[in-house]
């Protein structure tokens, strides 16, 4: 789970939720 590479501008780190996958939510 690397958000400093793929963080949406509309998302910060502090407001995902613990069980928010990257990988299904940002196409690879």
């Amino acid at each position: 789970m690397n958000i400093g590479k793929t963080e949406p501008t509309v998302v910060k780190a502090k407001d995902i939720d613990p069980g928010f996958n990257w990988d299904r939510a940002i196409p690879a």
